[in-house]
């Protein structure tokens, strides 16, 4: 059996160097999901998972400050986040640095 986070952080070190010099355009926090808009205008999309967030005002401490941070700083909450808000910041920079084939 895997121990916790092995997933994320093999997902993370595979993203992490294709998210170098990408810049967060735009971050916005809904009641089910979170979007980013990236400098280079690609787009992510995450679910929040409610049950595991924290029913408080202080659930994301850097609110406000993300917009012009650089897209491997969200990378690192995939790995690094306290709650399932922040794990759900740290999926959106992978939609472009890590392209999905169909």
């Amino acid at each position: 059996m895997l121990k916790p986070g092995t997933i994320l952080e093999a997902l993370y070190e595979r993203i992490e160097p294709a998210a170098e010099g990408m810049e967060v355009l735009d971050l916005r926090i809904g009641l089910g999901y979170v979007g980013v808009k990236l400098k280079n205008h690609s787009m992510g999309i995450a679910a929040l998972l409610h049950d595991a967030i924290p029913a408080v005002c202080t659930a994301l401490q850097n609110a406000g400050a993300y917009n012009g941070s650089p897209a491997s700083s969200l990378l690192k909450y995939l790995v690094e986040g306290k709650n399932s808000l922040e794990r759900a910041i740290g999926e959106l920079p992978q939609i472009k640095c890590y392209p999905r084939r169909v």
